[in-house]
């Protein structure tokens, strides 16, 4: 353990995160260990920090989620302090997205526990900060879009759309917002067209309720589109589910 505290710059030593690799081989990660990995993972470089915190965490099937969620915590703290990262602390908002990442089961590629919404719930302050850098900030959502489309189950995809529409009314309108929110509309409605009917009508009644929250941001992205077939779709699409723009 006391061989990685020689690692100032862990990026240029493969034994670091192979030291990592080789805590999580018995699928436990003790104290001695999480103490040790802790203590490298505050010297990463940016682009490095995810792999570091994936094998850290180490989110098996079988392990203690609250464990994991309060070490998770113990790492958002630290970033928010600006004490992980070489030469120049990692942005807070950087740490958050990684951290979301590596709480997902690693097989699945999926939030399966809905520990990593636990977590963004703990930290949307992070998120909503309005000094905090937008694009970083649209990364999670995209984090958020992607897991909601790819979820099957009814309640977690119900649970991720409501951080999803939480997000969306809570941003201040940019263009970067306007991009990410055509792009999450486009696929709603693509997605729609080819589901199951339980499916359908939850994703209708999502749409509806996000219409209702912003209409001129929708209805504005709508008019915009310059793709004409695109843009007739979307328009029938508003109309079948009531939502009609001005």
């Amino acid at each position: 353990m006391d061989s990685l505290k020689r690692f100032q710059n862990p990026n240029e030593d493969y034994r670091a995160v192979d030291s990592l690799r080789y805590f999580q081989l018995d699928k436990n990660i003790d104290e001695e260990e999480w103490a040790a990995g802790k203590d490298v993972i505050q010297r990463v470089q940016a682009g490095h920090f995810t792999k570091y915190a994936t094998y850290l965490l180490n989110m098996q099937p079988a392990t203690n989620k609250n464990l994991i969620l309060k070490r998770a915590e113990e790492l958002m703290e630290l970033g928010i302090q600006k004490k992980i990262g070489r030469p120049v602390a990692l942005f807070k908002e950087d740490i958050l997205l990684s951290l979301l990442y590596s709480l997902q089961d690693s097989k699945a590629n999926l939030d399966v526990g809905l520990s990593a919404l636990v977590l963004f719930d703990q930290y949307k302050k992070v998120v909503f900060d309005k000094s905090a850098d937008s694009n970083k900030i649209l990364s999670i959502f995209d984090f958020l879009s992607n897991h909601y489309f790819k979820e099957s189950d009814t309640n977690k995809k119900e649970g991720i759309f409501l951080r999803i529409h939480e997000f969306l009314i809570s941003m201040d309108r940019s263009d970067q917002k306007e991009k990410k929110l055509d792009d999450f509309l486009g696929k709603l409605i693509s997605t729609t067209g080819r589901a199951k009917e339980t499916d359908t009508k939850l994703y209708r009644a999502h749409f509806a309720k996000l219409f209702h929250s912003i209409p001129k941001e929708i209805c504005e992205v709508t008019d915009k589109n310059p793709y004409p077939l695109q843009k007739s779709s979307r328009l029938k699409f508003l109309s079948e589910n009531e939502c009609e723009c001005k």
